[in-house]
């Protein structure tokens, strides 16, 4: 959110632009931001990391049951940690 609504005011305090100017600044800034956090991000995460998208949704919700907001930003880290103990590991056949 600080990221599109930052350059919002340097583009009001510019005399040569229009109110509609401001508006399409304001609209393509939110659009590429949603376009890239919604679609090509969580595709990029589940191609490299090798994680289904809703195991990445259900470990951000039980991380951050259990640490609040540290586990939100460490629920992919510790579950990708998690995937790869759990692959090394020899299970009995």
């Amino acid at each position: 959110t600080i990221s599109v609504l930052a350059p919002l005011p340097l583009v009001f305090l510019d005399p040569e632009k229009t109110w509609t100017g401001l508006v399409a600044c304001a609209i393509w800034t939110v659009l590429i931001h949603q376009v890239f956090s919604n679609i090509v991000e969580p595709r990029l995460l589940a191609t490299t990391l090798n994680l289904h998208p809703i195991t990445v949704l259900v470990s951000l919700a039980f991380w951050t049951l259990c640490w609040g907001a540290a586990g939100a930003v460490l629920s992919t880290p510790l579950t990708c940690i998690l995937q790869l103990t759990m692959s090394r590991i020899d299970h009995p056949v």
